[in-house]
C-alpha cells in the first residue's frame, strides 16, 4: 500500500524507472468518507504537500472543497522500501546538490 503525503503523492520509484525515485502521484476510488478528509479520486492539489494542504483551503476557491487526503504523517513522505541514495539523488537535480539540507528541513516517514 502506497503511503501518501495530502495530495495523494509520494517520493519513490516507479515500474519501469530501474530504482530511480521520482516524486509522482497515485489515483484512489475513495471519496467523500464520512468523517475523514476528501480524498479525491485525483489529485486536488500540488505536492509535495509538506503538510501544508489543508492551509490552502479557502471558500474563495472551489466552494472551499477539502482536496486533501490525510497524509502520512510527515511532512515528506517516502515510500518504504525507497533507496536514501536515490531519493537525494532526485533530490539533488532540483535543489544544486543540496537534497540533504533540503530534506532536513521537514520530517519524514520511515522509509
Amino acid at each position: 500500500m502506497p503511503v501518501l503525503d495530502e495530495c495523494n503523492g509520494q517520493f519513490g520509484p516507479v515500474p519501469g524507472s530501474h530504482g530511480e525515485v521520482v516524486y509522482h502521484y497515485h489515483a484512489t476510488a475513495v471519496t467523500n468518507v464520512a468523517g475523514k478528509p476528501h480524498v479525491p479520486y485525483f489529485m486536488g492539489c500540488l505536492g509535495p504537500s509538506k503538510s501544508k494542504c489543508n492551509s490552502t483551503v479557502s471558500s474563495d476557491y472551489d466552494g472551499g472543497a477539502n482536496w486533501c487526503g490525510e497524509g502520512c504523517g510527515a511532512d515528506i513522505c517516502v515510500q518504504p522500501g525507497t533507496k536514501r541514495s536515490a531519493l537525494l539523488r532526485y533530490l539533488d537535480s532540483f535543489t544544486d546538490g543540496k537534497g540533504e539540507a533540503w530534506l532536513s528541513q521537514y520530517t519524514v516517514n520511515k522509509f
